[in-house]
């Protein structure tokens, strides 16, 4: 039977899904919220100076989309399961500076005094790879740690100030594998000192943009306000990057209509989506042969697989081998 890709009603669910991100709360929101705060400085003065934006490409199902789904489920899991409050409406005035952020909380265990920030991620070992080099204080290394921390302190501060949660509460970014393989949480505590560290930080950096913005925003102070590579702002769609970015060398202004060359750039994008296919279909398979202890199979003949008398199945390191007997 030959395969056929209904590529019409894929279009539809694809509609389906860009249609329900870009109706999201948080998508639609146009002023600085807890997620931008350790950012890039530049984006952030964008946003508190009203700058036009260009909006992004649908996404589709990517990382993010499935991150946010699952985030969203997982919420519901820990109310019904667990007792958390979720998306408590969350407004924080800085200490240093007087701003005034909202945003919406995750899950609030109320009674422990904690709050939990639920992070899609493609492994653990990247997360604890990366925190263990550069921890989630430092603005110019941890990256994107440094604004989950920021994000989940200024959640922290808010409901103190609120009255939800008592001085001294803490947090948990809770870490889940976004391909399910893990098959738990990675659970990462912060306490007070640190969260309150993490929002010190981010306010020194705030300084750098309010001064920038006291001046007019001028080109050359705004330049170095850029906390991200322009191959960075492009790949997550920042709204702002033809603004920083539109003259830099990152933006082809070639034409390429060669028949050749437009083939070779076919060529290349099937044999690289083909990869993709073949890694995700490896590391299916791996997950199925975990019953299967070691041993040796007979005589193997099937389309792909080379002349043979048996392959030996072993296991080093979670890791199975499958070589010629």
């Amino acid at each position: 039977m030959e395969l056929v890709i209904d590529e019409e009603f894929g279009a539809k669910l694809d509609g389906a899904v860009a249609a329900a991100e870009a109706a999201r709360p948080r998508t639609q929101q146009k002023t600085l919220g807890p997620s931008s705060v350790g950012g890039c400085r530049e984006y952030i003065r964008a946003t508190v100076a009203g700058d036009p934006g260009i909006p992004e490409r649908p996404r589709g199902v990517d990382p993010a989309f499935i991150g946010t789904v699952v985030g969203d489920a997982l919420e519901n899991i820990f109310e019904q399961y667990l007792g958390a409050t979720t998306q408590i409406e969350c407004k924080v005035t800085l200490p240093k500076s007087g701003l005034v952020i909202a945003g919406n909380s995750d899950a609030v265990f109320v009674d422990a005094n904690i709050v939990t920030d639920l992070k899609g991620c493609d492994s653990f070992a990247e997360v604890l790879y990366d925190l263990k080099r550069h921890g989630f204080l430092n603005p110019k290394r941890s990256g994107k740690y440094f604004k989950y921390a920021v994000q989940i302190a200024i959640y922290v501060l808010a409901l103190v100030q609120a009255g939800i949660l008592e001085q001294g509460a803490t947090a948990r970014l809770v870490f889940f594998e976004r391909s399910g393989k893990a098959k738990k949480f990675l659970v990462i505590p912060l306490e007070w000192d640190a969260l309150m560290k993490a929002i010190d930080l981010a306010e020194d950096r705030l300084g750098d943009v309010v001064r920038v913005l006291n001046a007019g925003s001028p080109e050359p102070a705004r330049w170095g306000l850029r906390d991200q590579e322009p191959s960075l702002c492009f790949y997550t769609q920042c709204p702002f990057r033809i603004a920083c970015w539109g003259d830099s060398e990152h933006v082809p202004t070639g034409e390429i209509t060669g028949e050749h060359e437009i083939q070779l750039i076919e060529d290349f994008i099937v044999a690289r989506e083909d990869e993709k296919g073949v890694k995700a279909r490896r590391a299916n398979i791996k997950e199925e042969l975990r019953p299967i202890a070691g041993g040796i199979t007979p005589k193997i003949v099937a389309p792909g697989v080379p002349d043979n008398d048996g392959f030996i199945l072993s296991w080093r390191n979670d890791t199975p081998y499958v070589t010629p007997k």
